[in-house]
C-alpha cells in the first residue's frame, strides 16, 4: 500500500532526467478517483477524455488523459 507516489516519482525522474522527454502523458479510467488524485498531486494537467475499448474483453471505458511538461516539473522541483 502507498506505492503510487513512490512509483510516480521514479517514473517522472526516468521520463525527464534519464530519457530527456519534454512531456509525460498519464491516463486512467474515469471512475478511478485514486489514480486521478495521484496525478493531480504531481501537478498533471487535464488534457482530454476518450472512450477506449479493452482488447481482451471488448469492454468500453472512458479514460481521462493528463500531461506533465518538463518545464512545469522543473518549476515545481527547483529547490
Amino acid at each position: 500500500k502507498g506505492l503510487g507516489k513512490e512509483l510516480m516519482t521514479l517514473l517522472i525522474d526516468l521520463t525527464f532526467n534519464k530519457l530527456k522527454a519534454k512531456r509525460l502523458i498519464y491516463a486512467h479510467m474515469k471512475h478511478n478517483q485514486k489514480s486521478k488524485n495521484l496525478c493531480l498531486s504531481f501537478n498533471f494537467k487535464y488534457y482530454e477524455s476518450n472512450e477506449e475499448t479493452r482488447e481482451y474483453d471488448n469492454y468500453k471505458v472512458i479514460c481521462d488523459y493528463y500531461y506533465l511538461d518538463y518545464e512545469d516539473y522543473i518549476i515545481k522541483n527547483k529547490d
